[in-house]
Parts: structure tokens; C-alpha cells; sequence
């Protein structure tokens, strides 16, 4: 009697097939899923509930960052790096904002040295309850709850792992591979 120890080509080449076509059909139904998130999202992104839920969110969050923003800034800042180019390409970017930079507030380029000073003044106000006010009616807002539940539904989905894709089979119970061999007798 004579055993071999590994199963024959076609036996192992039918087993690497058939797991090709398990992995094809476990792609297939993640992008099939993922396919009716996006579907059912954009329809949800045309829709008039998250249009008010947009314009809650913007008004109200526009004017909480009117009141947290400084009225006044003064002082002065000096900034340099190792490079002067790299300083002077900062400077650039700086420039681009010189429209909303107060006209207090001096900006001083060092090219020679590397560094950061800065000595400012800041005045503004900070009253908890208007903060209070502006969350209260973010959150009592029925569209923004909408908007916050179908984001945390879409999250806590994609979190735990499909049936299909945990290697499950039948009712939810685990699917474990069992070490397959094959004998065969020769006479």
C-alpha cells in the first residue's frame, strides 16, 4: 500500500480555483454594498432634510466663530528659518493674507536667522452662553439629528465585518476550514 502525502495537481488546482472564485465573489459583494451606500447618500445629499440640515449647520456654526474671533490684534511677529528662501516663500503666503492680517499687527521676515518671536495683544470675549445657544439649536434641530444618526448608522455598519466577508456560513456560526487530506491506495 502506498499513501502519498500531498493530493494530486488537478485536486490542488480544483481547491485553488474554487478559493479564486470565493475571493471574486467576496469583492463583488463588498463593492455591491458599498455601491447602494453611495446610492442611498447621494439621494440623501439631494434631498431638502439635509439641505436645511446644511444651512443650520453654516449659520449657526458661522455665527459661533463670529463670536470666539478676536476684535482686536496688535504686536508684532518675527520669523525667520534656516533657509531664506523657504522664509521668503512664507512671507508669499503671508502676502496672500495681508487683506484679512489687522493693520496693528506688524510681520517682520529675518532671512539670516532662524526663529520665531512673537509679542502680541489680544482682545475679545468668550461668553459660554452664547456657545450654549448656538449648540442647543444645532442639536434641536430635527434635519442636523437626522444627519448626525445616518452618519453614525453608516460608521457603526462599516465597522463590524459582513457574514460574507468574516468567513461565516449559515446562521451567524463560524466557519472554520478543516485541514483536508487525501489518502490513496495504489495496488
Amino acid at each position: 500500500m502506498i499513501r502519498a502525502k500531498r493530493p494530486g495537481f488537478l485536486v490542488r488546482l480544483g481547491a485553488r480555483i474554487s478559493s479564486f472564485i470565493g475571493k471574486i465573489k467576496t469583492i463583488y459583494r463588498r463593492i455591491c454594498r458599498l455601491q447602494a451606500v453611495a446610492a442611498d447618500w447621494l439621494e440623501y445629499f439631494g434631498s431638502e432634510s439635509f439641505r436645511r440640515a446644511k444651512d443650520t449647520l453654516l449659520r449657526e456654526g458661522m455665527a459661533i466663530l463670529r463670536h470666539i474671533l478676536p476684535k482686536k490684534i496688535s504686536g508684532s511677529v518675527c520669523f525667520g528659518t534656516d533657509d531664506p528662501a523657504m522664509t521668503g516663500m512664507l512671507l508669499g503666503v503671508i502676502a496672500m493674507l495681508y487683506p484679512v492680517i489687522p493693520e496693528k499687527l506688524m510681520i517682520e521676515p529675518d532671512f539670516m536667522e532662524p526663529g520665531l518671536e512673537a509679542d502680541l495683544s489680544i482682545e475679545g470675549r468668550l461668553f459660554l452662553i452664547v456657545l450654549i445657544v448656538h449648540a442647543v439649536r444645532i442639536l434641536l434641530s430635527k434635519d442636523v439629528r437626522i444627519l448626525i444618526s445616518r452618519i453614525l448608522n453608516t460608521v457603526r455598519s462599516g465597522k463590524g465585518k459582513n457574514k460574507a466577508d468574516a468567513g461565516h456560513k449559515g446562521r451567524g456560526k463560524p466557519w472554520k476550514k478543516k485541514k483536508k487530506t487525501m489518502h490513496f491506495r495504489t495496488t
